[in-house]
């Protein structure tokens, strides 16, 4: 029997452009948990909070702090990247880059096929689109984590 080999992109999960509405989903479901354990929290204890629920507050300022920040980095990171892999194939395009993105097989009224430069302009749109759908998943991951990890945590407290 013949193995025949499954090629995903380096690094990859193979998720591609579902993975930020994975992510997304699972925060839409954590959530929710977490606002309602953290409301019923400062609710039961009134004016006068303990300990506990002071820390439960001052970690929950915090971490959105984190974890927007670290969105940031990570998606400005991506996006260097994002831009790193583009540039060969805009600098390829040269010229044709507006006409090449909507006929990139062959130039109108033309037999021949298209340019290399063309191709390379074709290109332009899918990177641009991977990109994007890598670029949310990277800012999207550390908001997730928290969220499902606080969902977790709440989950076992008693309020």
């Amino acid at each position: 029997m013949r193995h025949t080999k499954t090629h995903r992109r380096k690094g990859g999960t193979g998720l591609g452009w579902w993975q930020p509405w994975i992510q997304m989903w699972e925060i839409a479901v954590a959530a929710p948990q977490v606002v309602a354990h953290r409301t019923a929290r400062m609710a039961q204890s009134g004016p006068t909070r303990s300990s506990a629920d002071r820390r439960e507050l001052a970690r929950m300022t915090q971490e959105k702090f984190e974890a927007f920040g670290e969105s940031a980095s990570a998606m400005a990171a991506e996006i260097v990247k994002a831009n790193l892999a583009l540039w060969p194939s805009v600098l390829r395009a040269g010229r044709t880059l507006p006409s090449a993105m909507w006929m990139p097989t062959q130039r109108a009224g033309s037999r021949r096929p298209a340019s290399r430069s063309a191709l390379a302009a074709a290109a332009v749109p899918r990177i641009v689109s991977s990109a994007t759908s890598r670029v949310l998943a990277k800012g999207l991951t550390p908001v997730r984590r928290r969220a499902t990890a606080n969902a977790k945590r709440l989950r076992r407290t008693p309020r």
